[in-house]
């Protein structure tokens, strides 16, 4: 679900940006190049690759708390 947002919202943004063109002002655009254009991790990390590891980090927690409560319940 995450990556099909990304991919809307990446649709979206080609839409602003060709309209952009059009116009005497292209806001979005200065903003991105603001960004280094997603370059510099420093400055611009994409949310989605954040909402793309709290899965992981969820599974990691959970297998931990699995492999904790397994080893108490073979030790009774």
């Amino acid at each position: 679900m995450v990556r099909s947002y990304k991919g809307l919202n990446s649709g979206k943004f080609k839409v602003i940006h060709a309209i952009e063109k059009r116009l005497p002002l292209a806001l979005y655009d200065t903003e991105w190049e603001a960004l280094e254009r997603g370059g510099n991790k420093r400055i611009y990390w994409p949310f989605s690759h954040i909402e793309l590891l709290v899965p992981w980090i969820f599974i990691v927690i959970y297998f931990i708390i699995f492999l904790t409560n397994l080893h108490a319940f073979f030790n009774l």
